[in-house]
Parts: C-alpha cells; structure tokens; sequence
C-alpha cells in the first residue's frame, strides 16, 4: 500500500466513524410523528457525555457553576465545550441548557463518571421546557 493509498483511506475512514454516529442517533428516535420536543431531545445526548475519572468530572461541573453565576444560564453548547465534545452546529446548542443546576450529582457506571443533570430546557422565552 502507497502512501497516496494511506491518504485516501484516513478520510474515509472518518466518514464512516461520522455516519456510524448519525445513524446511532437517529436511532434514537421513534418514530416519525412525534413532537419536534422529543426529536430535539434525541440531538442533545450530552447524557452520554462520560468523563475518565471524578477529577474531570468535577472540573466540568465547576465550571458550569461558574457560567450560571456569570451569566444566569449554562447552555448544552456550554457542557460540550468544557467536556470537550466538539458538536455542530454550535448556534442550536446554545438555544438549550440550564438556568439552575441544583441536585446535580456526579454518578458513576462501567463506561466512567457523568452528570447526572436536570432535564434541558428551551432557553428562548417563547418555546417551552422539552
């Protein structure tokens, strides 16, 4: 195999990867008559966000507090950053997100640490709690 071989083979590679977690999310919707509340809940899958150890785990939580006492709202665009899960596009998850954070724990299970937050909400005055 060339090396002009190699460079053909990483891009498709990262396609795959790419459509593999498309089709996982879409998955995780039910049917095509629901709300579009539940459908934008399956997008905003920061429940799946697991972190190596407490440590990291805690860090980001601190970090969240932080931004709710900066600036009243922590958004999902927010939790992704300071987790360091890239997601686009970045303007619908600021749209989501937390104005209170309290009861927030930090659980554990095989895959590693997360957060165990309250339901996202709409952050836009006019739509509703999802």
């Amino acid at each position: 195999m060339t090396e002009r071989d190699l460079l053909w083979i990483i891009p498709l590679m990262i396609l795959a990867i790419a459509l593999i977690l498309l089709l996982i999310i879409l998955s995780k919707v039910e049917g095509r008559e629901e709300s579009p509340a539940r459908l934008t809940v399956a997008v905003y899958d920061y429940e799946t966000i697991r972190f190596r150890t407490y440590s990291d785990a805690h860090t980001v939580l601190d970090e969240l507090f932080d931004q709710l006492e900066s600036h009243g709202k922590v958004t999902v665009s927010d939790l992704y950053f300071y987790s360091g899960v890239r997601a686009f596009p970045r303007s619908v998850y600021k749209n989501y997100g937390w104005t209170c954070l309290d009861g927030v724990e930090i659980t554990t299970d095989q895959d590693g640490w997360m957060l165990d937050l309250p339901r996202v909400q709409s952050l836009n005055k006019k739509e509703k709690r999802l």
